[in-house]
């Protein structure tokens, strides 16, 4: 009956189980393209970019050696993803396959990502007490 309510909300529920049951991932961060089109979801070193169409894996990067701790899509531009990597965020161009990496804004481990794509602003939050804003 869960399944059922899930799916009268046009909510995927199945992709969340095969995500955390089938990978055996802890997933630290998931988030929605602005169209609503792709999702992407972060866990340990690994980060995935899904279609909602057939929930095929489009891009994965696992090039990261420290924990993606959240994910977001940039405001604007649902082919650039914010990573929080340690004390860092990164900017991935997924579909070139380019990192790029913020100035330290945290003296420790980010925790959450939120985006305005209307104000074109990120703010994040990290262990340290500190939420930071950035512009675009």
């Amino acid at each position: 009956m869960l399944f059922f309510e899930f799916k009268y909300l046009n909510f995927p529920f199945f992709f969340f189980f095969l995500l955390r049951f089938l990978s055996l991932l802890q997933i630290n961060g998931i988030a929605w393209s602005s169209d609503g089109s792709l999702i992407v979801a972060s866990s340990e070193n690994l980060v995935t970019i899904h279609t909602l169409d057939n929930l095929d894996v489009i891009y994965t990067d696992n090039s990261t050696i420290d924990v993606v701790s959240s994910c977001s899509f940039f405001p604007g531009d649902d082919t650039i993803v914010l990573l929080g990597i340690y004390q860092q965020i990164s900017l991935w161009c997924f579909d070139k396959g380019t990192k790029t990496q913020l100035p330290n804004a945290h003296q420790k481990a980010v925790q959450s990502i939120a985006v305005s794509c209307k104000a074109k602003r990120i703010a994040t939050t990290s262990n340290d007490y500190v939420a930071a804003n950035f512009f675009f």
